[in-house]
Formats: C-alpha cells, structure tokens, sequence
C-alpha cells in the first residue's frame, strides 16, 4: 500500500522523452481521518502527463488525513513507447517507486495487491 501521511506529501509522474500524446492517469485512493464521519472518504485524482516536467498525479492529503492509494493506472497514448517513472514525493523531494517503458496502448498499473504490473493492448498482463 501506497501512503500518503502528511500534507506534503503526493505521487508524481515524469516521462522520458517527449510523446505526443499523452498518457492518461487514474489513481483511486481513500482518505482516513479522525475529524469526519464517516472516518473514510474515496477519491480519484485525473491527470495527464507532461513530457518535460514531473507532474502531480495524487495530490496531498489535507491535515489530520492520511491517503491511502489503492491503484494507478497510466495509459500510454502515444504511438511509440514512453519511459514512465513514477515518484514519491516527500516535500520537493522525489523517491522513485518505479520506472517501466509503456509501449503503445499499454496500460501501467498499480495495486496494493498485485503491485507494478503492465497490461499489453490485447489486455494480457506482461512479465
């Protein structure tokens, strides 16, 4: 499980080279916090990738929250392969979580139970 638990902290995106298009980004999350009822809250972040900059694609918690994402979807657009990496970042500062070329209609997902994983364009997942 990916957590996000504290006001500065957020997932970012980055590619490696320029694409044309560009990818589509779906993280799904719920928030946990002592101050609501009920104490979770879902949430989806939307997002495209910019082929120059890192870009925010699960934004921080608000204060006295924690978030806890339960998937990422990017899916490559473009008609040639991108290098996606995907960053944890802790305050300006960005962890890597992982970095995986996405090739043309291929999707790289995330979730807390099966992990990194890219699904090809005939849906297969790929090894």
């Amino acid at each position: 499980m990916i957590r996000l638990d504290n006001t500065n902290r957020s997932l970012r995106a980055v590619l490696a080279g320029a694409a044309a298009t560009q990818p589509d980004v779906v993280v799904c999350f719920n928030d946990k916090t002592t101050r609501s009822f009920p104490p979770i809250k879902s949430g989806t972040s939307l997002s495209k990738t910019d082929s120059t900059n890192s870009v925010t694609i699960c934004p921080a918690p608000q204060n006295l929250t924690v978030r806890e994402v339960d998937s990422v979807f990017l899916k490559n657009n473009d008609a040639s392969t991108v290098t996606a990496t995907i960053n944890y970042n802790d305050n300006g500062s960005d962890f890597k979580l992982v970095t995986v070329d996405v090739g043309p209609s291929e999707t790289l997902f995330y979730t807390m139970d099966s992990g990194w994983k890219v699904i090809d364009s005939s849906g297969r997942v790929k090894l």
